[in-house]
């Protein structure tokens, strides 16, 4: 009987919705390459060496993931959905913070307020 890491479990419930998107990096802490894994469902979670998630390293996020980067501080990445959001995700606590969202449904008008006569004098 093989024995497993106390760490990781095995992906038997998969991702919901499929994997969108995933990136691979050089873990800060461990020094192991590591897998940050995206669903359509918008659950993000950080996959070991052996293919196994990695126990607490999962969020949820609204929207399916579409894209994951690498911060530029190295400590975390960022994490975007179909929703028009943008998320910040720490390595260590993979602690979720919204960075920025906006409008993402169809436009179908747009008003614009009537404009007001102004009084040349000269």
């Amino acid at each position: 009987m093989r024995r497993r890491a106390a760490h990781t479990q095995p992906l038997l419930g998969k991702f919901s919705q499929g994997i969108q998107t995933l990136t691979a990096f050089t873990n800060p802490a461990t020094g192991n390459t590591n897998v940050i894994v995206g669903a359509g469902d918008g659950t993000v979670a950080l996959v070991a060496p052996s293919l196994k998630q990695v126990m607490g390293k999962k969020a949820q996020l609204i929207g399916a993931v579409t894209s994951l980067a690498v911060a530029p501080d190295n400590r975390g990445f960022l994490a975007a959905t179909s929703q028009s959001n943008r998320y910040y995700l720490t390595f260590h606590e993979f602690g979720v913070e919204l960075r920025g969202t906006c409008h993402y449904a169809a436009i179908n008008k747009v008003v614009f307020p009537a404009r007001e006569k102004q009084n040349e004098t000269k």
